[in-house]
């Protein structure tokens, strides 16, 4: 089927079966396309504005530079799909399958990816702000320079991702799993992390300032030259982790497990460390003015 710069502007193609078609450059603007076959088509800069596609498959399918405002994608599955430069503000995806597709540079402002499943998807350079992903999938993905400030991501899965440069200020990230994940230069300011898991991750360059990082678990984590000014991480576990020139300033720590930790160098000024484990910690030239370390234990640490 080739529709090459065809308008089915309002049409009605609910149940259609669109398998290997040619829309490139087509109009579909308010159209119904629900439960629709569209597997391998080519939709390139395609206008999908106000579209229903739910339940829909559009595995293989390309959408470079389409614009999806709007439209309501719930339940379709776009594996391995290429919608590269797409504009996918206010959508609704939820339960969408985007597992394997190309998301760079796309607009998902404020739309809705709740459960999700965006394993090894590449977002880089995406705009997420306000968007919903809770539950979502996105192991293996690329975020690189990515916004998701003020994004759900709730109990999400972002295990190995790659999220360098990414701004996830006032970010909701509760319950996630970021092991093994590349922050560095990321900004988390303000951001809800509680009870993540960041093992073995890459913060370096890092803003965390006024953060909620409670009970998460830091084990192994890179956090060189970060800001955790004003951060909640009571009960965090830190062990191994690289906090060297790192600004704790009015950080609460209580209770947190910091075993082995370099943090050469650091300011812990009006930190509250209550309880800490910081055995075998290197605090050389660190600055503690007015922390308290109540309780703590610094065996064998170096000063």
């Amino acid at each position: 089927m080739f529709f090459t710069s065809f308008c089915f502007r309002n049409g009605n193609f609910r149940n259609g079966n669109f398998r290997n078609g040619n829309f490139r450059n087509g109009n579909f603007r308010n159209g119904n396309f629900r439960n629709g076959n569209f597997r391998n088509g080519n939709f390139r800069n395609g206008n999908f504005r106000n579209g229903n596609f739910r339940n829909g498959n559009f595995r293989n399918g390309n959408f470079r530079n389409g614009n999806f405002r709007n439209g309501n994608f719930r339940n379709g599955n776009f594996r391995n799909g290429n919608f590269r430069n797409g504009n996918f503000r206010n959508g609704n995806f939820r339960n969408g399958n985007f597992r394997n597709g190309n998301f760079r540079n796309g607009n998902f402002r404020n739309g809705n990816f709740r459960n999700g499943n965006f394993r090894n998807g590449n977002f880089r350079n995406g705009n997420f702000r306000n968007g919903n992903f809770r539950n979502g999938n996105f192991r293996n993905g690329n975020f690189r320079n990515g916004n998701f400030r003020n994004g759900n991501f709730r109990n999400g899965n972002f295990r190995n991702g790659n999220f360098r440069n990414g701004n996830f200020r006032n970010g909701n990230f509760r319950n996630g799993n970021f092991r093994n994940g590349n922050f560095r230069n990321g900004n988390f300011r303000n951001g809800n992390f509680r009870n993540g898991n960041f093992r073995n991750g890459n913060f370096r360059n890092g803003n965390f300032r006024n953060g909620n990082f409670r009970n998460g678990n830091f084990r192994n984590g890179n956090f060189r030259n970060g800001n955790f000014r004003n951060g909640n991480f009571r009960n965090g576990n830190f062990r191994n982790g690289n906090f060297r020139n790192g600004n704790f300033r009015n950080g609460n720590f209580r209770n947190g497990n910091f075993r082995n930790g370099n943090f050469r160098s650091s300011n812990f000024r009006n930190g509250n460390f209550r309880n800490g484990n910081f055995r075998s910690s290197n605090f050389r030239n660190g600055n503690f003015r007015n922390g308290n370390f109540r309780s703590s234990n610094f065996r064998s640490s170096n000063f």
